[in-house]
């Protein structure tokens, strides 16, 4: 935690990234805040990754970080692939969610697909103010077009 920021603990923070970024293969365990913030980053690849007990799973955000001479946003949030990735017990309201400039996961190019969930504190699992709140995945898959081999399952944590 850094005193004084919000969201303090995070697993791994990526902000004002161009891609490519890969995730892969790695354990997100019982951070305070978001296991993964990806802020003003774009062409990012989460997959493959375990991630329980956080705060959050993921969190999206998209900051004005001003225009270029075309009038164009700087560093948007967006090309964005979260999938294979087994998800436990956030803690927050949900485990992917979004927030500031962001519209909505369509337009941004966000998807998410054949990850496993496994809901404990919390049963939200997504929310854009664009789509709402989603709690199961036919939720995922009518109100985002995400998870269409996605699946609720048990998850061992070690």
């Amino acid at each position: 935690d850094i005193s004084g920021t919000s969201q303090t603990g995070r697993g791994v923070n990526f902000e004002i990234n161009w891609g490519p970024v890969l995730v892969e293969g790695n354990l997100f365990l019982n951070n305070q805040g978001p296991a993964l913030a990806i802020t003003n980053t774009a062409g990012v690849t989460v997959r493959n990754n375990l991630i329980g007990s956080n705060f959050r799973s993921i969190t999206f955000m998209d900051v004005d970080r001003g225009t270029t001479s075309a009038g164009q946003p700087m560093f948007p949030t967006k090309n964005a692939t979260i999938k294979g990735n087994q998800f436990k017990d956030w803690t927050n309201f949900d485990c992917q969610q979004s927030g500031g400039l962001l519209s909505s996961p369509l337009t941004a190019n966000i998807v998410s697909d054949s990850n496993t969930y496994q809901p404990v504190t919390e049963t939200r699992v997504t929310y854009w103010p664009s789509n709402g709140s989603a709690y199961t995945i036919a939720d995922l898959r009518t109100k985002y077009g995400w998870e269409l081999n996605g699946k609720f399952a048990s998850i061992t944590v070690p």
